[in-house]
């Protein structure tokens, strides 16, 4: 089993808007740069990284585009891919995997929870949508943090996280379908 480590720059002298990672199996292997999606749209935010049933990652960040990127590895590092939105500058994004479902979460413009899901039997991502259940959102719906997602150990319970301006955490959780 290898275990990933990710950073945009936190834990390096450099400061160059990639994304960077390292991993373990057997041991530590020293920081590899991932690079960003293009020359001029560098990352923003701290990754978040999910992995799917069958191993394969994916991670996501904010650019300076303001929009959410992805970047799989499955065998190799595949081509950064546009999930295009508006995500609040200064927050990142919150992922998980969740019954053959990839989620990830934002933080929007309009400083509610947003949400993109990737169905990997059919291979297509959602629209942006906002999760189901907005009472249990914080009052208005207006976030403060940037989410964080987690499911259980078996793959059939997701919660996400965040940090209401009432400064108190909210947290929804899904045990049957997507947000």
């Amino acid at each position: 089993t290898e275990i990933y480590t990710l950073s945009l720059h936190d834990a390096l002298p450099i400061s160059d808007g990639a994304l960077w990672h390292t991993w373990l199996d057997t041991s530590w292997h020293g920081w590899e740069n991932d690079g960003k999606p293009s020359f001029v749209n560098y990352l923003t935010s701290s990754p978040a990284a999910t992995a799917k049933a069958d191993g394969a990652l994916d991670v996501f960040c904010r650019c300076a585009d303001g929009a959410l990127w992805d970047r799989s590895y499955d065998h190799g590092w595949k081509p950064w891919v546009s999930l295009s939105g508006g995500i609040y500058p200064g927050t990142g994004p919150g992922a998980c995997s969740f019954g053959g479902i990839v989620c990830a979460f934002v933080e929007g413009n309009d400083h509610a929870l947003w949400a993109r899901s990737y169905d990997s039997s059919h291979g297509v991502w959602s629209q942006w949508f906002i999760p189901k259940n907005p009472q249990k959102q914080p009052d208005g719906g207006f976030l403060t943090s940037s989410p964080a997602a987690a499911n259980d150990n078996h793959g059939a319970t997701l919660t996400v996280l965040v940090r209401g301006k009432d400064n108190n955490v909210w947290a929804k959780t899904d045990r049957k379908s997507v947000v």
